[in-house]
């Protein structure tokens, strides 16, 4: 039996073709990263989370509260689904998550 190819570099088209299959794909210096769908303990923390940051960011103006799956482009070629964020602006096209611009929060539970 081999051992499986670790060398491999990843890159974020590669990983934006893996298939829907429920587990989560982010990609952190080309190297892929698996985990599978969150719990429901782990969903209620976001949301317990989303409801007091998300006034705050609205009271002070800060940007949009936002929370995964989101396929975002952090540092280029990383690409990361942060369990909330906070971005500064929406972009005008939001139907592709590589034109969102960098959060100013991340949350990762």
């Amino acid at each position: 039996m081999g051992m499986p190819d670790t060398a491999r570099t990843w890159t974020r088209e590669m990983v934006l073709a893996l298939p829907d299959d429920g587990n989560r794909y982010e990609l952190f210096d080309g190297e892929l990263v698996v985990t599978p769908a969150p719990s429901g303990l782990h969903q209620l923390a976001v949301v317990g989370l989303y409801d007091v940051v998300a006034p705050y960011a609205r009271a002070n103006s800060l940007g949009q509260t936002l929370v995964s799956p989101a396929d975002l482009a952090l540092g280029g070629a990383q690409l990361s689904q942060p369990d909330l964020f906070v971005v500064p602006s929406l972009p005008v096209d939001r139907r592709d998550w590589s034109g969102f611009p960098d959060p100013i929060l991340v949350i990762e539970i």
